[in-house]
């Protein structure tokens, strides 16, 4: 039975699925991806609320004004500086030193919000045409830039 049993945990072994499974919890899928759920909610609605006064009244564009802009924007920065981190621990990258990896995560952060307002008026051009294949290209797209 032991021997039986050692046969099936190699066959085991060697699938893919057990190798993704064991990749999975080497880099801690479960705490990285709470945490960084945690870091979005706190690091988008700021950032969402800020670019929002931004298209509404002068009043409220002047309560906000310039400096809640790019303070929130450097707040959320730390989102993509947490995604980066989780990147580079599953693709077993050594951290890159130096002020380049913080402006990578705010220009990435920039291309997506450009990205969803392009597609939020492509939507609005389109009127019910082809939006869903062009959503699927364009999230394909910002994935593949992502990593």
């Amino acid at each position: 039975m032991r021997r039986r049993m050692t046969v099936l945990r190699t066959r085991l072994q060697r699938l893919l699925l057990w190798r993704a499974w064991e990749r999975m919890l080497e880099i801690e899928f479960v705490d990285r991806s709470v945490a960084l759920a945690g870091k979005a909610f706190v690091s988008f609605f700021p950032l969402v609320i800020v670019v929002a006064a931004f298209a509404s009244s002068d009043d409220v564009r002047k309560a906000t004004g310039l400096l809640g802009l790019v303070l929130a924007i450097l707040f959320a920065s730390s989102f993509t500086t947490a995604l980066q981190r989780v990147y580079l621990h599953a693709w077993r990258r050594p951290p890159r030193a130096g002020a380049g990896a913080h402006w990578r995560g705010v220009i990435w952060l920039l291309v997506m919000l450009a990205s969803f307002a392009l597609l939020g008026a492509l939507r609005a051009a389109l009127d019910g045409g082809l939006e869903v294949g062009l959503f699927v290209i364009v999230s394909l797209g910002l994935w593949w830039f992502t990593a």
